[in-house]
Order: structure tokens, then C-alpha cells, then sequence
């Protein structure tokens, strides 16, 4: 492989598994903040139906 090829030149399906896993990664990283945000407002609201009752 010759570092003087130019970008065009890269295949498509290449781009899209390079974006692929840039996307996967930032999903994780959104998912893992969503049950982070999930499971403390699940445990206040769990505190207050129990009150309520």
C-alpha cells in the first residue's frame, strides 16, 4: 500500500464501516448515560409511589 493515494479513491463500503463504528461508539456512549439517567429517576420515582401508598 502507497501513502499517495488520494481519498477518492478509498471504497465506499469503507467510509460507511469507518462512520459505522464512529456512530456505534457514540451510541454506546449515549446509552450508557440514558440508563445512568433511567435508573436514578426509576429509583425516585419508585420512592415516591412507595410514599404515596
Amino acid at each position: 500500500m502507497s501513502d499517495d493515494i488520494p481519498k477518492d479513491d478509498i471504497p465506499k463500503w469503507e467510509r460507511l464501516a469507518h462512520r459505522f463504528t464512529i456512530a456505534f461508539v457514540g451510541i454506546n456512549i449515549m446509552w450508557m448515560f440514558l440508563r445512568k439517567a433511567t435508573t436514578n429517576n426509576a429509583t425516585v420515582e419508585g420512592a415516591k409511589e412507595s410514599r404515596n401508598e
